[in-house]
């Protein structure tokens, strides 16, 4: 049937998610539940929604954002990453929004910012006006030029409801959930 069939034109034929030139080594599993991951972490790449990749420490969270990043369609623009755990907390504010910060110096792009669980509260507030109004906040971008993905290794929404992590911000990044299985199930 196959030899039969009409050729497909190069319009068909284009692939809709561009892959990246190499996918990195620590993305190789042959698990069901790595099959899984990285299916949706397919799907997640065409979109621009913030995504929340949630994983054990160690299993590779920027490894997968970047992957996410290159086979997205702004794979063309920054990727930026911020570790909150190297980060003192009164300087969260400015490494995301002074005036040389991640979401204010760029205009298009993917910020992944993990060990999200430690932003301060101030932080949070300002992220989530961003991620929520984009344009209309404080900061002049839109939220679709820049794609937010956030990384986790605790459960935020127990953080949520505890009063330690603000609601709307835990929403807002929660619009997509990737969740990692830990390498301990994935020893392939």
């Amino acid at each position: 049937r196959a030899v039969t069939a009409e050729p497909l034109t190069v319009a068909q034929a284009k692939p809709a998610v561009s892959l990246p030139k190499q996918l990195p080594i620590a993305l190789v599993g042959k698990s069901p539940a790595m099959q899984m991951s990285f299916k949706l972490l397919t799907r997640l790449s065409g979109q621009t929604m913030p995504v929340l990749i949630k994983a054990d420490i160690g299993s590779g969270k920027q490894t997968i954002a970047k992957t996410l990043h290159e086979m997205g369609p702004q794979s063309q623009e920054s990727f930026e990453s911020l570790n909150l755990s190297q980060l003192e907390e009164g300087r969260q504010e400015d490494a995301l929004f002074g005036l040389s910060g991640l979401l204010t110096r760029r205009s298009a792009g993917m910020v992944f910012i993990n060990h999200i669980e430690l932003l301060s509260a101030q932080a949070q507030m300002q992220l989530a006006r961003f991620v929520e109004n984009g344009a209309d906040s404080a900061i002049p971008l839109t939220k679709q030029s820049i794609r937010i993905v956030a990384g986790t290794a605790i459960n935020l929404q127990a953080l949520v409801e505890q009063g330690l992590f603000r609601e709307d911000l835990y929403f807002e990044l929660s619009a997509a959930v990737l969740n990692v299985p830990p390498l301990r199930d994935r020893a392939e």
